[in-house]
């Protein structure tokens, strides 16, 4: 059996199939795999092995002979021998030679060898790169990354969009129709389905106010605060709201496209020129490409594949204007939509040849489509899901009926708001219950902070939100470094103001976030899970153990069995909510509570508190400026201290109480 892998820079994909097999390969009946992203140039060895590992163990007991690994970031033969000695540790017992390349050569044995001199790739998804040659000589152009790099990307068009649509309000809200609804106070606007513009709608609504719809934001200040933690990736998705307001006429991403169509149609037709032509080949044509030099070329001999998501991705548009660009700088080559780049790491491994691969049928990504693609990548992790989530041993008792809020609909406000009172004074009683299981995870947390290491909370929805605003709140109350307590919520950044759908439902995006956080044996991780059984959780979880972190579930059920042999299982029952199933209410709440224990307790282990008094706060405002000049009085405890001495001390010592309080401690005995 043969196993073709293509990295990327959103996703990776793999193929299995029989390689004594002489029947057509089918696509849609052959088992694919997708994972997290991965670069050769931003992953170490052993994180590279890890990955490997993770998509060997999926695809177990597979038995695979031959092995295809293309990969981006990988440029020269040392790259290569380095890559094939990782795989040479996962795979042990392959019957041939390993093939490693990157998705440039992947991409270009996907195009048909016979009957052209000069083959190329245009490749335009979160980043770009053109790559061609003549059979002879090879040249590249692009590929140097999202910040000086990139040019008609994803990314850049993303970005190009965000700059041109925020200039645009900023010279035109007041006298423009296009933002009727754009609010910049908060007030809410009416939701925009991008995907069902017509022309009408696109010439009266601003790409901003596309922008703000699609992310679920109402105010310019909240894309401003998303645009400055967004990931590469997150800005890159926006790429296909200014492609489809372009396909309705939308002004400004047009002329974002011609830009990025312009400036790839530039770049490809550039390599053509740099790419070597062999004499003998070169003939005289009213009808040729005129390349550097004087030399002419038959463009019927040339051909250009077009790959990655967004050409392939947004249908005809996209592609339609590149094409018309390079016609315009006089290039007639044939062009050829690349849709499955994996097929050409696949080729390098088996014969399948030129007929079987042309007849390779492969289902296209579009809108319609895209919840199937989902759930194909469910059903092709089955196996590792098996291993991974816990066993129900009964409903979870969130899930069940409070027969206190039986009329809750029918029941009069008052007597509904002291049921909840009720109902969270009795959760937070039970949390008594567990202060031994506290106890050991705060000294573990401590042990870690100590030693270099961190603490990580991983959730979906309100419990990944509860652990991002802990995490936040220990720098300035702690002066913590930011990196000592991180939250990780399924979904990304855009998951923390609204609701992701389905992205707690990803095993593989738990096990990228851990890989992502590089994760190891000083770290700690609590998974945050009311119900116990949010796969992105577990993923995070099965990962964190893998690299012998201590890792710890957080649960509102008692009703599981772990299939994971977790240092800690905290599994507190505070029952039915008195709104079946809104674990945002009880559980909500004493998951806020317990976080609370677990890091102020932990800082205060640590050395972060005199007495009671928060002692190495962060002076960020003026309020907590105030906080620490009374803390220091009160330490000092000498009536002759003034307010404006102990403030001219701490300026003088940078906010540092201690050190402030040591000083004015010794003045006084002095004195």
């Amino acid at each position: 059996m043969a196993l073709a892998i293509e990295c990327g820079a959103s996703t990776s994909v793999a193929v299995y199939v029989d390689e004594h097999d002489k029947t057509e390969i089918n696509l849609e009946k052959t088992t694919r795999y997708h994972f997290g992203p991965a670069n050769y140039k931003l992953l170490k060895p052993i994180q590279l092995e890890i990955y490997f590992r993770k998509i060997k163990a999926t695809i177990e007991p597979n038995n695979v002979t031959a092995l295809a690994v293309a990969m981006p970031g990988v440029l020269n033969d040392t790259d290569k021998k380095m890559l094939k000695n990782v795989l040479s540790k996962v795979w042990t017992n392959l019957s041939r030679p390993i093939w490693v390349g990157n998705d440039l050569e992947s991409s270009m044995a996907r195009l048909p060898s016979k009957d052209y001199i000069i083959r190329s790739v245009a490749i335009s998804g979160t980043g770009s790169c053109c790559y061609g040659t003549d059979g002879v000589r090879t040249k590249k152009i692009g590929g140097y990354g999202h910040i000086i790099g990139d040019r008609g990307s994803g990314y850049a068009i993303a970005y190009r969009g965000l700059r041109l649509a925020l200039r645009d309000y900023e010279h035109n809200y007041d006298n423009s129709e296009a933002y009727s609804g754009v609010c910049i106070n908060g007030n809410s606007q009416q939701h925009i389905n991008f995907t069902e513009l017509d022309e009408e709608c696109a010439s009266k609504t601003s790409l901003l106010k596309l922008f703000l719809s699609y992310l679920n934001m109402v105010a310019i200040y909240e894309l401003v605060s998303w645009s400055v933690v967004a990931s590469k990736n997150e800005i890159a998705d926006l790429a296909k709201i200014v492609i489809r307001a372009a396909e309705c006429g939308n002004s400004i991403a047009l002329m974002v496209i011609e830009e990025a169509t312009n400036e790839i149609a530039d770049d490809i037709v550039c390599l053509i020129n740099k790419v070597h032509v062999r004499k003998h080949l070169c003939r005289s044509n009213s009808n040729q490409l005129q390349l550097k030099g004087g030399r002419n070329i038959p463009d019927k001999r040339i051909c250009i594949g077009l790959t990655g998501s967004v050409f392939v991705r947004s249908k005809t548009f996209f592609t339609e204007s590149f094409i018309q660009k390079i016609r315009q700088k006089g290039c007639l080559a044939d062009v050829i939509i690349i849709k499955d780049t994996v097929l050409g790491a696949l080729k390098m491994v088996i014969d399948i040849g030129e007929r079987r691969l042309a007849e390779l049928r492969i289902k296209e990504y579009s809108a319609s489509t895209e919840n199937e693609h989902v759930n194909d990548e469910t059903v092709s992790s089955n196996s590792l899901r098996d291993q991974i989530l816990p066993i129900s041993t009964g409903l979870s008792e969130t899930e069940k009926r409070n027969s206190r809020s039986m009329k809750l609909c029918s029941m009069p406000i008052a007597e509904a708001v002291e049921l909840m009172i009720d109902e969270e004074s009795r959760s937070n009683r039970i949390l008594k219950e567990h202060v031994s299981s506290f106890v050991t995870l705060i000294k573990r947390i401590t042990n870690a902070f100590q030693n270099g290491g961190r603490l990580f909370y991983v959730g979906a929805g309100t419990s990944g939100r509860l652990g991002i605003l802990d995490a936040s709140e220990c720098p300035p109350t702690f002066k913590a470094p930011p990196h000592w307590v991180q939250g990780i919520i399924a979904g990304g950044t855009k998951a923390i103001q609204s609701a992701i759908e389905g992205a707690e439902d990803s095993l593989e995006d738990g096990i990228d976030s851990i890989i992502e956080k590089d994760v190891c044996d000083k770290d700690v991780v609590i998974g945050i899970a009311a119900c116990g059984r949010t796969p992105f959780v577990w993923g995070a979880l099965y990962e964190s153990l893998r690299r012998d972190a201590y890792s710890c579930l957080l649960t509102f059920n008692p009703n599981l069995k772990s299939q994971l042999e977790l240092n800690q299982i905290i599994s507190v029952n505070t029952g039915p909510e008195v709104l079946t199933g809104s674990t945002r209410l009880k559980a909500g709440t004493a998951t806020k509570c317990i976080l609370n224990i677990l890091t102020t307790l932990s800082m205060v282990a640590y050395g972060k508190c005199l007495e009671n008094l928060m002692v190495d706060l962060m002076p960020l405002n003026e309020k907590l400026r105030d906080r620490a000049i009374r803390i220091t009085l009160l330490l000092v405890d000498d009536p002759t201290l003034t307010m404006d001495k102990a403030e001219a001390t701490l300026i003088k010592n940078h906010y540092d109480i201690k050190k402030s309080v040591t000083e004015l401690r010794k003045v006084t005995v002095k004195c």
